[in-house]
């Protein structure tokens, strides 16, 4: 797979309800993980996979978006030019 492609597929999931709704699973698992935590460090395993999914939700916009954030960005260059 070439990165446009890679690209293409990412941006057919950003959004998607499958995608929206596995990621609010995933949240709801993990933030109630945490609640139910007896000790610090199931604590801080909730909170890091808790950050996870939120890191993959912004990579996954990024990626989608990257494309037209770079063409936003080349009209502003060189508008300045």
């Amino acid at each position: 797979m070439d990165d446009r492609e890679f690209k293409e597929q990412v941006k057919a999931l950003d959004g998607s309800e499958v995608l929206i709704r596995l990621f609010a699973v995933l949240d709801d698992k993990y933030v109630e993980a945490w609640r139910k935590s007896q000790s610090v460090s199931d604590r801080e395993e909730a909170h890091r996979m808790l950050k996870a999914v939120t890191d993959l939700k912004a990579e996954i916009t990024y990626i989608a978006n990257d494309s037209r954030i770079s063409a936003f960005n080349r009209r502003l260059r060189s508008d300045n030019i």
